[in-house]
C-alpha cells in the first residue's frame, strides 16, 4: 500500500510539472518582432502625400499557448509620426483597447489564445512636425497581464526611429499646450515665424478617429516675432478630450500639430441592476450610439444602436462575467463589468 503510494505521488508530481494552471507556469519567450515606420525619413510634413507611411509591427513566440486578455501588445510611435486614426486590419485572436489607445500609443490584447499564429499589424501613420532626431523609443513590446505564463524579457520589445524632415510651412509653432480649467479646456500655442499664413482651425476628439472642428483663431499673417495665441473649449467632451492645430496657409495648405489630451471627470454612463438577471438598464440612454457585450473570450454575445426604455434583455446570457461597451453619441467608448446571474 506504501509502494502503491509512492507510485501514485510520483504520477501526481509530474502532471503537476507538465500540465499548465497546476502549479506550474509556462515559460515562454516572446519575440516582438520589429516595429518600423516605412519610410524610415519622411521627406516633409503635412498634407502633403509624402507625408503618408506605414508602421510595421509583428510578435511572436517559441511554443506554449497564452491565455486570453492575459498578453498586452503596445505599439508606441513617435509625436510627430502618429497613428492618422484610419481604420486598419486588426489581427484574428486580437482586440483594440480603443479606451487606453491614443495616437502614439496602441495597446491589443489578445481575445482568444494565443497558440502559433503570429499578431501582425500595418499602422497608416503621417508626419505632423519636423523630427531633427531621428532616435525614438518607439516600437513594440508584449507584457503579461497577470497570466499564468512567463518570459525571459530578452526580445520582447524592439526599438525603432524616424526621422522628418523639415519643410517651408507658413507657420513655424513653437509650443502647444492643452490645459484643463475648471470645467473648460484652455489651449494656448506660440509661433516663432508667418508667412502667408490665415488661420488656425482648433480640431477635438473623443479618440483620435474622428475630428471635430470647434473652433477657428486668425493668424498673424506675416511676423518674424513670436506670437502668442488661445482658445477656451467650453464644453469639453465628458473623459478624454484630444485636441489638435491644423494650421492653415491662405492658398489652403496646411499642417496638423502634435496632438494634447485633457480629461474631464464625469457621472458617465451608470447601469442597473448589476448583476442582472433578466434586463440592465442605462441611465442615460439617449446618449447611447451602441452599446455591446463581450463574453470573457472576446466574442460579442449582444449588440445594438439603441437602448429601448425596458434596457436590455440579457435573459439568454448564461451567467457568468462580461464586459459592456458603450459609445456615446461623440464616440467615447466606456466600458464596464456586468455580472449576469440566474
Amino acid at each position: 500500500m506504501k509502494r502503491t503510494n509512492h507510485y501514485l505521488g510520483l504520477i501526481l508530481l509530474a502532471l503537476s510539472m507538465l500540465a499548465p494552471g497546476i502549479g506550474y507556469s509556462q515559460q515562454i519567450d516572446i519575440n516582438a518582432g520589429y516595429g518600423n515606420y516605412e519610410p524610415g525619413t519622411f521627406p516633409g510634413y503635412g498634407n502633403q502625400p509624402a507625408a503618408r507611411g506605414i508602421f510595421y509591427s509583428s510578435a511572436g513566440k517559441t511554443s506554449g499557448v497564452i491565455p486570453p486578455y492575459t498578453a498586452q501588445l503596445t505599439i508606441a510611435l513617435a509625436p510627430e509620426v502618429p497613428w492618422t486614426g484610419e481604420a486598419f486590419t486588426i489581427p484574428p485572436g486580437w482586440e483594440m483597447d480603443l479606451v487606453a489607445s491614443t495616437p502614439t500609443n496602441l495597446t491589443f490584447y489578445n481575445s482568444t489564445d494565443w497558440t502559433t499564429e503570429d499578431p501582425y499589424f500595418e499602422i497608416p501613420v503621417r508626419a505632423i512636425a519636423a523630427r531633427n532626431d531621428p532616435a525614438a523609443s518607439v516600437g513594440t513590446q508584449v507584457f503579461n497581464i497577470g497570466g499564468d505564463w512567463t518570459d525571459d524579457g530578452l526580445f520582447n520589445t524592439t526599438v525603432s526611429s524616424v526621422n522628418v524632415t523639415d519643410i517651408n510651412l507658413p507657420v513655424t509653432l513653437i509650443s502647444f499646450s492643452a490645459a484643463k480649467e475648471g470645467k473648460t479646456a484652455r489651449l494656448s500655442w506660440a509661433t516663432s515665424e508667418e508667412t502667408n499664413s490665415d488661420r488656425f482651425e482648433i480640431e477635438r476628439s473623443a479618440n483620435g478617429k474622428q475630428w471635430n472642428k470647434i473652433g477657428s483663431v486668425e493668424s498673424g499673417k506675416e511676423s518674424t516675432t513670436i506670437r502668442k495665441y488661445s482658445f477656451t473649449d467650453e464644453s469639453p467632451l465628458t473623459g478624454r478630450s484630444l485636441y489638435r492645430l491644423k494650421m492653415v496657409d491662405q492658398d489652403n495648405t496646411f499642417a496638423y500639430s502634435v496632438i494634447r489630451t485633457i480629461s474631464i471627470e464625469g457621472k458617465g454612463v451608470f447601469l442597473y441592476p448589476n448583476p442582472a438577471t433578466d434586463y440592465v438598464k442605462l441611465d442615460d440612454a439617449d446618449s447611447i450610439q451602441k452599446v455591446e457585450i463581450v463574453n470573457l473570450n472576446g466574442a460579442t454575445v449582444y449588440q445594438s444602436a439603441a437602448v429601448s426604455p425596458d434596457g436590455i434583455d440579457v435573459r439568454k446570457l448564461i451567467a457568468g462575467n462580461y464586459v459592456l461597451k458603450i459609445t456615446d453619441r461623440n464616440g467615447a467608448l466606456n466600458t464596464q463589468k456586468l455580472v449576469i446571474v440566474k
